[in-house]
Formats: C-alpha cells, sequence, structure tokens
C-alpha cells in the first residue's frame, strides 16, 4: 500500500477488502439509512458504503487523504464530506438527526470517540466500530472480571463484540490485533447517568484495591460497611465483581 500514515491520527488501513466487507455487513446498513463514517481513509469502506445507504457522511482529519475521497466520490449524489477532527464536531451540526455510524477508530481515541456517540445528542441509531481487541475485551467483559467500561457503556447501550480482525490485515501493522463491536439501544437508562458514571469510575479508581478501599473517600468506613452489609457485599469485594444494577443499587443508598 502506497498510502502514507501518520502516526499521530493512530491510522492502520486495510490490506484487503474484505474486513472492509464484513465491517460493513455487521453494521446492517439499508437503502433508507444515512451513514456517519469515522476516519474515512483511504476511501476502502465508503466505497462499500456507498452502495448500501442513502446518504454517507465521511468524516476524516488528515487534510492529505480528504482531497483523495473527493476526487473519487465528489460526483456520488449520496456522498458528504465532513472533514475534520470528530472530537471537535457538533453532532447538533450534521444534516441528518437519524444516521448510523460505521469505522475504524483510531486505536489511541476509539474510546473518547464511543463515549462521545453514546452520550451526547443527536445519539446514533448503531454504532458498529473497529478497536483494539484489548479494548474490545474490556467493553464486554462481565462479572467477576467486569470493567469500568463495560458499567459505563451498559448505561447507555447494549454492545456485542462481533469478531476478530488480526493485526497483520492492517497496514502499517499495528502491535495488537483489532476487533469489531456493535452498539444498538443507544439511550440513557438512568436520569443521574453522568453522577453514576463517576461514582463507578471512583469504585475502579485503584482496582486492585477492595472497592470499600476506593470509596472511602465519599462515605465513611463504617457507614460503607453498613450498606455493604445491607446488599449483602463482602468487605473484600473488588469492582470488578459488580454487576451494573449492584452499582447502581450502592450509589442510591449512598447517595439517599
Amino acid at each position: 500500500m502506497k498510502t502514507n500514515f501518520k502516526k499521530s491520527f493512530g491510522q492502520n488501513f486495510f490490506v484487503s477488502s474484505n474486513w472492509p466487507q464484513k465491517l460493513v455487513e455487521s453494521a446492517e446498513i439499508s437503502p433508507q439509512d444515512t451513514v456517519l463514517e469515522i476516519g474515512a481513509g483511504v476511501g476502502a469502506v465508503t466505497q462499500i458504503l456507498l452502495e448500501k445507504a442513502q446518504l454517507i457522511i465521511a468524516n476524516e482529519v488528515d487534510r492529505d487523504l480528504i482531497p483523495k475521497l473527493m476526487s473519487k466520490f465528489a460526483q456520488r449524489k449520496n456522498f458528504l464530506m465532513l472533514p475534520g477532527d470528530f472530537l471537535q464536531i457538533d453532532l447538533n451540526s450534521l444534516p441528518v438527526k437519524s444516521f448510523k455510524v460505521v469505522g475504524s477508530l483510531p486505536y489511541n481515541i476509539s474510546k473518547k470517540i464511543i463515549s462521545k456517540l453514546l452520550t451526547l445528542d443527536p445519539k446514533p441509531q448503531t454504532v458498529t466500530v473497529v478497536v483494539q481487541k484489548e479494548v474490545a475485551d474490556d467493553y464486554v467483559a462481565r462479572p467477576p472480571k467486569a470493567t469500568f467500561l463495560n458499567n459505563f457503556v451498559q448505561i447507555y447501550a447494549q454492545v456485542a463484540y462481533l469478531t476478530t480482525i488480526p493485526k497483520e490485515e492492517f497496514y502499517p501493522t499495528p502491535k495488537v490485533s483489532g476487533a469489531i463491536l456493535h452498539f444498538k439501544n443507544i439511550y440513557q437508562r438512568f436520569p443521574d447517568a453522568a453522577p453514576l458514571k463517576a461514582f463507578i469510575k471512583q469504585g475502579y479508581l485503584t482496582p486492585r484495591k477492595t472497592l470499600l478501599n476506593n470509596l472511602k473517600s465519599l462515605n465513611n468506613k463504617e457507614t460503607l460497611l453498613h450498606i455493604f452489609k445491607e446488599m449483602q457485599l463482602k468487605p473484600s469485594i473488588r469492582a470488578s465483581e459488580l454487576s451494573l444494577k449492584d452499582w447502581y443499587n450502592l450509589y442510591t443508598k449512598m447517595h439517599n
């Protein structure tokens, strides 16, 4: 592949057309859909999306790639270029309010992108993206090995780990493999989602410590032990052992 890559953008391009095809198939695009593609790159995924959806809004931050994308697709009536850093783009500026998201995300900012998509409005119908495999594992982890990321995502969506992409399928070859994640049913499940998220993050402050130790800055130990006993939680329990339901019950009791 002759395309010059920029390490600062976390760029990794697909080597073959097989994985772009698989990514688009995983997104379950219909002819009536608008798709926001994050990280259009050299247009490998864009090309396939244009045959599937009513409108493709292609986002790309690399100014050297934008002219190439325009040269390839500007004549297509269902193609719209959206240049710039996705993290800086106001989603309300999009020409539509209903859309699906597809993309191979830069590994270094994938969590920030997913957080924005799940928490800000307008929210997408679905999100189907390639991320680092280890990060994908964290999004779908369950007790007793649950992660902060898994609890966070459950506040806003359902997530499925669809498939692993070997690292050799990218250029330049990254140090780790990738994975396709699919998020659906995206909506805020709790009215106090932001403080709940912050509370769970505090619980994971030092994962190797007990939950009691991580939460002691929020309340005195005696009160915490009383609440733990009431919820039938062992004093030695760690954050990874709690379900989101446990977290919400604990959060509610501590804030009553």
